[in-house]
């Protein structure tokens, strides 16, 4: 597993609640440039950082000190021999530079226009002329309806001794987020490891178990 480096000023794009779909493309698209040039390592290193977890569905891991989430990502990732870094949604499909700045520019427009719906960002992409090419545009509207049609699987883990104020905000609790601006906090007794974190995605490995007070 690869491991990419990301700056301080960074971590609140990745780290901070996902309230609707537009964070969530925001997120992967500013991962798939900022991966171009981050120093990235096969061991988890002590500073903020960010994996890809392919085994079975594709997870967006962020590491950090006192967050780690975890959220489902809609590319393939691919290093060539040459050490460069490819991203793939589906089979055949490259995702571009071009491709990933009008994906950005999509949750750009979907905030400014208030798109509740993939119909309503579509008629955005079309009038707005996003892309050029009749093939990105297919493959673009590909993307960004896999994002509507997929809830984003936010799950945060926080050690937030800060705020912390007995069973109303454990300093240590699971934050688990849903698009519709629902979320759910689950108090924690203790610190989570980052693997335990990981193993809550793992079908192979043990359930943790609630105890209800």
């Amino acid at each position: 597993m690869l491991f990419f480096n990301i700056q301080e000023s960074d971590l609140r794009t990745f780290t901070n609640p996902m309230r609707c779909v537009s964070d969530h493309i925001m997120m992967v698209s500013k991962f798939v440039l900022m991966s171009q040039f981050a120093h990235r390592t096969d061991v988890l290193p002590s500073s903020p950082s960010i994996s890809i977890e392919e085994n079975g569905r594709h997870r967006m891991n962020i590491h950090s000190v006192n967050k780690t989430c975890s959220v489902i990502f809609p590319f393939s990732m691919i290093e060539t021999e040459d050490s460069e870094l490819k991203y793939t949604f589906g089979p055949f499909n490259v995702i571009s530079s071009t491709i990933n700045s009008a994906l950005a520019n999509v949750s750009y427009q979907i905030k400014q226009n208030s798109a509740d719906s993939f119909s309503s960002i579509l008629d955005i992409i079309y009038e707005n002329d996003i892309l050029g090419c009749e093939q990105d545009i297919e493959l673009l509207s590909q993307i960004v309806f896999w994002f509507y049609k997929e809830e984003s699987g936010h799950v945060r883990y926080d050690h937030d001794l800060k705020n912390s104020n007995g069973t109303i905000h454990p300093e240590h609790h699971l934050d688990i987020n849903y698009r519709n601006q629902n979320s759910f906090k689950i108090g924690l007794r203790s610190e989570l490891e980052h693997q335990s974190f990981y193993d809550l995605f793992a079908k192979s490995k043990p359930c943790h178990y609630l105890h209800i007070e």
